[in-house]
């Protein structure tokens, strides 16, 4: 198998990192770079479970909310 890039995730709607510990344990190769959550308790579970993971506690209902420069590592 060829070495294969890991897929760069931004994890919306974020919550606690359910998405992100299921990628963690599945195979597919994947980085989750920020996560997104408004929700203040939740981001406190999340910033616990995931301490390196950016987390952003902002709305993404604008396209604008999340600048790109947040994402890139």
């Amino acid at each position: 198998m060829e070495n294969v890039e890991p897929v760069r995730v931004l994890e919306l709607y974020s919550g606690i990192g359910g998405m992100h510990y299921a990628l963690k344990e599945s195979s597919v190769p994947a980085e989750v770079v920020a996560a997104v959550d408004v929700n203040t308790t939740a981001n406190e579970i999340y910033k616990h479970n995931f301490p390196n993971t950016p987390l952003l506690p902002k709305t993404i209902e604008h396209g604008n909310d999340v600048p790109a420069t947040d994402l890139s590592s």
